[in-house]
């Protein structure tokens, strides 16, 4: 297993040097300019490591940061195509190894979701449930989509990670599971928390029956915890964290995900490494490590 940290707008060398550790990796985001990719680049190579990207690479300065993927416009999803294409170019040209988008995107919910309690950009990102078949169209733009975006990640040699966003109540975890059971350079990312966070604002949602099912087609995880409804969100796990306050059960996800068969090469801490002292990091470090590379 790979463990990577973040580096988010920009190459933070302070950052860097106290979250990085020997052997793993960096997952980008939203860089300023290209000068920055130069120095992820030399940096790459002094301390020998791999590194990806949270689309955008580079801010792009769009109103929406991520691509509309699954929209039924069919402009609007080349435009998609398009800024993916020019980000997965981009990792190439610097060495990186995948690309990482959110998928279904726009979001597809039922009436009566509870908006405020989602990071939203704004109303593009979602759509609402108006009838049954939506649900089925949907899934078979995330088809299209995983082909269409193989074959871009074929032409620059790069992995391209779809995390999943909301994922709607209509959709049986196996049939999404089904959509990455073949795919060519295209592979499903899960963040953890999101998957506890969509539970609570969507209680028809099963998190853990879902993270069961897909856990044989997940390369990729990202990692962090969050209590909803406070200002703790993005934070990084500890052994301390109670679900009885509110945070998710880390552990529990963990478990489930390696006894059905877990396939992640690679681990995000997606967190706000600052939250804690440089001794509390490495606590947290070494409790992922238990969690996921302990005997099943």
């Amino acid at each position: 297993m790979t463990y990577m940290i973040g580096l988010f707008g920009g190459f933070d060398q302070a950052k860097f040097n106290r979250d990085f550790r020997p052997g793993f990796g960096i997952e980008a985001c939203m860089f300023p300019s290209e000068d920055d990719l130069i120095r992820l680049k030399d940096a790459a190579k002094t301390y020998k490591f791999k590194w990806g990207a949270h689309f955008p690479l580079i801010n792009d300065h769009e109103q929406y940061r991520d691509p509309m993927i699954t929209s039924t416009n069919k402009a609007v999803r080349r435009h998609a195509y398009d800024r993916i294409e020019r980000d997965c170019a981009l990792v190439a040209c610097y060495g990186g190894r995948y690309l990482l988008i959110h998928g279904p995107k726009p979001n597809l919910i039922p009436s009566g979701f509870p908006i405020d309690c989602w990071k939203f950009d704004g109303p593009r990102e979602y759509v609402y449930i108006k009838q049954p078949q939506d649900v089925d169209t949907m899934m078979d733009l995330m088809a299209q989509a995983i082909k269409h975006l193989g074959s871009i990640a074929q032409k620059h040699d790069t992995d391209i990670y779809i995390e999943q966003d909301i994922i709607p109540s209509g959709v049986e975890a196996a049939a999404f599971a089904e959509l990455f059971a073949n795919t060519k350079r295209v592979y499903l990312c899960v963040d953890i928390a999101r998957l506890y966070l969509q539970s609570i604002v969507d209680p028809a949602f099963d998190p853990i029956a879902f993270a069961a099912a897909v856990a044989p087609v997940t390369r990729h995880i990202h990692l962090w915890n969050a209590i909803p409804g406070t200002d703790l969100y993005h934070m990084p796990i500890m052994p301390n964290q109670s679900p009885k306050d509110g945070w998710a059960d880390i552990a529990k996800y963990a478990a489930v995900m390696k006894a059905n068969d877990l396939q992640a090469q690679s681990i995000l801490f997606e967190h706000m490494s600052e939250a804690l002292t440089d001794q509390e990091l490495q606590q947290c470090y070494d409790y992922a490590v238990s969690l996921f590379e302990q005997p099943k």
